[in-house]
């Protein structure tokens, strides 16, 4: 994923996630559950299959063959566009690596 069609791709999925999230009144709750719709949507728009777990203090996800945690802790809040759409972008390239 080079840095511009990175970039544009994690816009794209942000801005779908926001349109279908709705919030709880918990931040961690609010914080797992969004980034974890979020990998719902990359996963659908590379027409790839993942297994997706939202835990206490931490998203699951088991991507080609591989097993991945975020935690709660290191993912900004996703109303901060700008630092959101950098932690997206950083993950979502491990990932593809």
């Amino acid at each position: 994923m080079d840095d511009e069609d990175g970039y544009e791709w994690c816009e794209l999925i942000f801005a779908v996630a926001l349109e279908q999230y709705k919030p709880s009144e918990y931040e961690i709750d609010n914080k797992l559950k969004f980034f974890a719709l979020v990998l719902k949507l990359f996963v659908e728009m590379r027409k790839e299959k993942a297994i997706i777990e939202v835990k206490t203090v931490n998203v699951k996800f088991k991507f080609r063959s591989k097993s991945y945690a975020f935690w709660v802790f290191g993912i900004p809040n996703y109303e901060d566009r700008n630092l959101y759409l950098a932690y997206l972008k950083s993950q979502l390239s491990k990932l593809l690596d």
